[in-house]
């Protein structure tokens, strides 16, 4: 048990027995309850301290040093980078900016076009009620057509549709 004149913890301070960081999963070790209840997150102790803890009034300028710190400007962590959504078709990994990107929506029928038999353009698709060019992106790319598996390396094969906008225009594209 930890004890009440040591203010060296914020807990200690708060009034909290937190015997937990002394003799417990994060001190020594050498807390005799550990023995029963394994963890000192199954101590009646460690939850009473928690209950107390939760039960406390906020220290005297809490909501104002905290409302400071979330209406101030925010600080750029690291320049340079972008948010990518990466996705398969067939053996290939690619991305594209996460900004062109509207849905992720299951695979569905793709309702072929006239004359428009094996090209690029591999029919409409309805997502959400609007019909939606659906192309061949590893067509576009130039990519090889490899044999359809249900499982690779024991995970299942997960077909979906990517729906991507640019200058207003929509469409739509099959990915592994």
């Amino acid at each position: 048990m930890s004890d009440a004149s040591d203010t060296s913890s914020p807990f200690a301070r708060a009034g909290l027995n937190d015997c937990w960081n002394k003799i417990g999963v994060r001190g020594d070790g050498s807390c005799p309850e550990l023995e029963r209840h394994v963890h000192c997150r199954n101590c009646p102790v460690y939850s009473a301290s928690a209950a107390k803890l939760l039960d406390a009034d906020l220290p005297a300028g809490h909501l104002d040093e905290w409302t400071g710190h979330f209406s101030g400007e925010q600080k750029v962590e690291e320049a340079g980078t972008q948010s990518v959504v990466i996705f398969r078709i067939g053996a290939e990994w690619l991305a594209l900016p996460t900004a062109v990107f509207k849905e992720v929506a299951t695979l569905r029928a793709i309702h072929s076009l006239p004359h428009r038999r094996n090209g690029i353009v591999l029919g409409l698709a309805n997502v959400r009620g609007a019909l939606l060019v659906c192309v061949s992106l590893g067509d576009v790319l130039g990519l090889e057509k490899t044999t359809e598996t249900k499982k690779e390396k024991g995970r299942a094969l997960h077909r979906r549709l990517l729906v991507i906008s640019r200058e207003g225009s929509r469409l739509v594209f099959p990915v592994d």
